[in-house]
């Protein structure tokens, strides 16, 4: 999945076809719980109101991005409500390690 970010050099339209595919990964792990329903839906509000012309260049939409990425500690209470299980992040760990 790691592929998909393509080094963090996506343009708009990477971004904004990333979010149906990460959706669709939790949902085939059956991990897209309450948490991370209420964070996509907070995305997709953020996407819906940035229209369709960003007019920032490459290097600027993945410094936001790998911003957000490393703000994840501010928002996990909320992805990974009571009970459900980080099983993304195990996934992302075995992959890396049959990768290497």
């Amino acid at each position: 999945f790691m592929k998909k970010l393509k080094g963090l050099k996506m343009s708009e339209q990477d971004i904004k076809s990333l979010l149906p595919a990460i959706q669709n990964k939790f949902e085939e792990y059956n991990s897209f719980g309450k948490g991370k329903k209420l964070v996509a839906e907070e995305a997709y509000n953020y996407l819906f109101s940035s229209g369709d012309k960003w007019n920032l260049s490459v290097d600027e939409i993945n410094f936001y991005f790998a911003g957000g990425m490393n703000l994840v500690r501010k928002i996990k209470d909320i992805i990974y409500a009571k009970g459900e299980k980080d099983i993304d992040m195990e996934e992302d760990v075995k992959s890396n390690k049959t990768n290497e």
